[in-house]
């Protein structure tokens, strides 16, 4: 049984390579029942191959619920 959601991380926004996006679209198999992809970090919109790479895999996983957060810290 695969999962049904996975939750990406990071403390910024290069933690998000277009690779991540890339292996997951060519590697169908590894997440067959994946409903969800939780983002925790704002994403670089201005990044094009990160951009192109969530399009693809979007476009190949309609039913794929993308969700990104943006988390901030403060320092007191």
């Amino acid at each position: 049984m695969t999962p049904t959601a996975l939750e990406v991380t990071g403390k910024h926004t290069l933690a998000f390579a277009p690779e991540i996006f890339d292996a997951l679209r060519e590697n169908i198999d590894w997440l067959l029942d994946l409903k969800t992809l939780k983002l925790t970090c704002s994403l670089d919109t201005s990044n094009t191959k990160l951009i192109k790479a969530m399009r693809a895999m979007s476009k190949e996983r309609r039913n794929l619920l993308f969700t990104s957060v943006k988390m901030q810290e403060e320092k007191k």
